[in-house]
């Protein structure tokens, strides 16, 4: 039997339906069998109790120990098995994020971690959806796409590990959808949530003011200045002295005992040389800034054009490399890096088929010392740059946005 001949239209319909069936199927299961923060498979929750803490602390009205690391202890010491009791995980995120997660609290922890990996699941149907707009062999095996996005490797251990990537690569595909849809103003919005991870946000936002895209920055930029406002109310002038120096002593921790599972430069060099190595911080952060430099550079040539997709597919992975401290799971951003590869150059389609299994070799991480995943991040990035380079030699910029 050959390729051609299995891959029929009946199987690409009902074999990707069975799949999502089982996966969902997994998540009920695995959610609500066994007692307490445990499961038949090991600890509920993966990074979910700090997220559940967080909302914890909102609940109760104690803004102010938000980051003290003791409070968070005994906010997440019933969330982990007695074994772990002790075990704590850190919440660097903007205190409005916890705000998000209050509702959650109002849920029995084992229904809230399931809700969330539901959330999670849907973020993930919604993205697909509006991908699938703009490239019609994606409509036609939309829950194709769905299942090939819910299992790449990294979008799969955020969804079931308690993470958010799959929020952020949503709001990232309503930014480009809704900004290549000449709709700036709603662009902004997604832009403005997208500071739930300022490392992401404010850097795209930077991107879209160096194209021009200025009513995108405006809305944006009034989305911060409103979370800020808000926040500012609940936890006072100080919060954002507090979280960068909560969140810079999590990253540094993070570095120390989490280098294989990072794929930013910083991260990469560190876990081959060496935390303290000074080669190490100085290669990292100057291929960091070389990134800025070209991503930055590219938005800016781009300032008149009508269409940002091929600049967007970039931005997914140069925002990735740039950052100080980035898992190999926000590396699900590289999705939106393949599906704009398979609608300008479908002849790619195996490689990135292959790319897509190799995304599994992270399991290999801690025995390497390093994420293999950086390789494909850097794989994808040659993708994108190779497709600007054609898009620039076939035709010229329309400058009527």
């Amino acid at each position: 039997m050959t390729a051609s001949s299995f891959f029929t239209p009946w199987r690409l319909t009902w074999y990707p339906r069975i799949i999502l069936f089982a996966v969902l199927a997994g998540i009920l299961i695995g959610a609500l069998t066994g007692d307490g923060p445990e499961t038949l498979t090991g600890r509920l929750g993966g990074d979910f109790p700090a997220f559940y803490a967080a909302g914890r602390t909102v609940a109760r009205g104690e803004f102010r120990s938000l980051y003290d690391y003791v409070h968070q202890q005994d906010m997440q010491k019933d969330l982990f098995p007695a074994s772990n009791y002790r075990q704590t995980m850190p919440f660097p995120y903007p205190p409005f994020v916890a705000l998000a997660y209050y509702p959650m609290v109002l849920l029995n922890y084992r229904i809230s971690f399931l809700a969330h990996t539901l959330l999670m699941v849907l973020a993930i149907g919604v993205a697909a959806w509006l991908l699938a707009r703009r490239v019609p062999f994606l409509q036609e095996y939309f829950t194709l796409f769905v299942v090939v996005m819910l299992l790449y490797y990294p979008m799969l251990r955020s969804a079931i590990g308690g993470q958010n990537t799959p929020i952020t690569f949503l709001l990232f595909v309503a930014v480009w959808y809704a900004g290549s849809s000449h709709k700036e103003w709603l662009a902004g919005v997604f832009l403005g949530l997208m500071l739930f991870k300022p490392q992401f946000g404010i850097p795209l936002i930077g991107l879209h003011l160096l194209a021009g895209r200025w009513r995108s920055v405006i809305t944006g930029s009034l989305v911060g200045v409103a979370l800020y406002a808000v926040t500012t109310h609940l936890f006072g002038p100080s919060w954002v002295k507090e979280w960068i120096h909560y969140a810079s002593w999590v990253s540094t921790i993070a570095a120390a005992i989490d280098g294989p599972n990072s794929v930013c430069w910083l991260g990469f060099f560190q876990s081959i040389l060496g935390v303290q190595s000074r080669f190490a911080l100085l290669a990292g952060w100057s291929f960091a800034a070389a990134t800025i430099l070209a991503i930055s550079l590219v938005w800016l040539r781009a300032r008149n054009k009508t269409d940002l997709s091929v600049e967007f597919s970039l931005a997914a992975v140069a925002l990735v490399l740039m950052q100080p401290h980035a898992m190999y799971y926000d590396m699900a951003l590289v999705l939106f890096t393949f599906a704009i590869q398979m609608l300008n150059d479908p002849t790619k389609m195996k490689v990135l088929i292959l790319m897509w299994i190799l995304a599994i070799s992270q399991v290999t991480a801690r025995l390497l010392g390093f994420s293999p995943l950086f390789v494909l991040l850097l794989c994808s990035c040659c993708l994108g740059i190779a497709l600007l380079r054609e898009e620039s030699r076939s035709a010229p910029y329309n400058r009527q946005w």
